[in-house]
């Protein structure tokens, strides 16, 4: 089943200390003029953004035989195994944000166009989040394994699964009635969007070590976190 979702730019809307600290501002290095400025981002991100998403259920067979193929070898495509449910999904802030950003760049304003990309990109996120906790909330009527999986998300351009993986998701999604299309390069369009998998599988199913062949060449790392949070079974992964 496809199903398109209105989320709300406030729920998603990062607070001005997350913005700064995704720009690696120490806390002892805030002045007020950056929390001015975070929080001018903050309200811009909570006045631009229109959060929507389209998310399309799968048969957890079919998931797994299409990252086998459009992802080998990758952390999504181990797990896909071991899925007991799992779906495509799609989130964009629409055009706004991003034509903001592009404008405050453009007029040399450096300091509120970085803010407010790092708070774009961090809604994004907690948009992500949002379709997780959804799917999770869904899966708990689908059976008693079902009711204690773990639902994370995966996304193409991270461990190891190409970009191009994004042309099989968005054909299959058709997010166009969303605002949002795939240039030739499979850069998204608005920019902050996503797209991936939702997959609803064992918590133990999510935990890897940094193994995979792409591991090597990634200067990321941001799955450490998420697996310091998954060896406790009371960590909350997001």
């Amino acid at each position: 089943m496809r199903r398109r979702l209105e989320l709300d730019a406030a729920e998603v809307a990062p607070a001005p200390v997350a913005i700064l600290a995704r720009q690696d501002v120490p806390p002892d290095g805030v002045t007020s003029r950056m929390t001015a400025l975070a929080a001018e981002a903050a309200a811009a991100v909570r006045r631009l953004a229109h959060p929507r998403a389209v998310v399309l259920d799968l048969a957890v067979e079919e998931l797994a035989t299409l990252l086998a193929a459009e992802a080998p070898g990758t952390p999504a495509a181990l797990v896909a195994t071991a899925a007991h449910r799992g779906a495509f999904f799609a989130v964009t802030l629409g055009a706004e944000v991003s034509a903001r950003v592009d404008e405050l760049f453009g007029r040399d304003e450096y300091a509120q166009a970085s803010l407010l990309d790092a708070g774009a990109s961090l809604a994004v996120e907690r948009a992500v989040a949002l379709l997780e906790r959804g799917f999770a909330e869904r899966t708990v009527g689908a059976g008693t394994a079902a009711a204690h999986a773990l639902t994370l998300s995966y996304s193409p351009g991270y461990c190891g699964w190409p970009t191009t993986g994004l042309r099989a998701l968005c054909a299959r999604l058709e997010p166009a009635d969303l605002g949002l299309g795939l240039g030739a390069s499979c850069l998204m369009q608005p920019l902050k969007s996503c797209a991936g998998v939702l997959l609803a599988a064992p918590r133990e199913a999510h935990r890897f070590a940094p193994r995979f062949e792409a591991c090597a060449g990634c200067g990321d790392r941001t799955c450490g976190r998420r697996m310091q949070e998954l060896a406790s079974p009371d960590g909350v992964a997001s």
